[in-house]
């Protein structure tokens, strides 16, 4: 099998799957359509819950963004419709309420540098802990799995044989490429 290398990707397609959060969408849809890409960047949000109509005009406000209707909650099927609809060679899965940085899609696509590289996660910083709620989160669910790299080979997932691997070790789907 030839290596994915940055070089072999032409078009990203992002999926952003939503349900009724219109502040934090246009947030997370205005860092991606600012984007320093060096390839063909599709936008695909997915709308959860259509029947309310928040979502639409936020996507129209965003040209380069094509809106996917999933009248089944949850972002498992959210993804799983954007993922249907999506057209790129690297498929880069974001929830509505995270922000990314003017490189996100560049340093997701630099780190498939081997062919054993199925699935690359990003870390994931709290925007702000002024909360008590938000410290409470930080501390028992923090989505972010730190600065250094970490791998998870088949190995370690076959030595797991006897018990349930501890996936959400791996990283979420809040911030992923496949």
């Amino acid at each position: 099998m030839e290596a994915i290398g940055r070089g072999q990707f032409h078009k990203v397609s992002v999926v952003v799957s939503t349900y009724d959060r219109p502040a934090t969408l246009e947030t997370c849809l205005h860092a991606l359509t600012t984007q320093q890409v060096s390839v063909e960047l599709e936008l695909i949000v997915v709308d959860n819950h259509p029947e309310s109509g928040i979502t639409p005009p936020i996507v129209a406000a965003f040209p380069t963004a094509r809106l996917v209707n999933e009248a089944r909650g949850g972002s498992s099927y959210g993804r799983n419709a954007g993922i249907v609809a999506s057209s790129g060679q690297m498929i880069a899965l974001l929830d509505d309420d995270v922000i990314v940085p003017p490189t996100w899609i560049e340093d997701l696509m630099a780190a498939f540098t081997r062919d054993d590289i199925g699935v690359v996660t990003g870390n994931i910083l709290p925007y702000e802990v002024e909360t008590e709620a938000q410290r409470l989160f930080q501390t028992h669910n923090p989505l972010g799995r730190g600065p250094e790299r970490q791998e998870f080979t088949e190995a370690w997932l076959a030595s797991f044989r006897k018990r349930s691997a501890p996936s959400h070790l791996v990283g979420a789907g809040a911030n992923c490429a496949v």
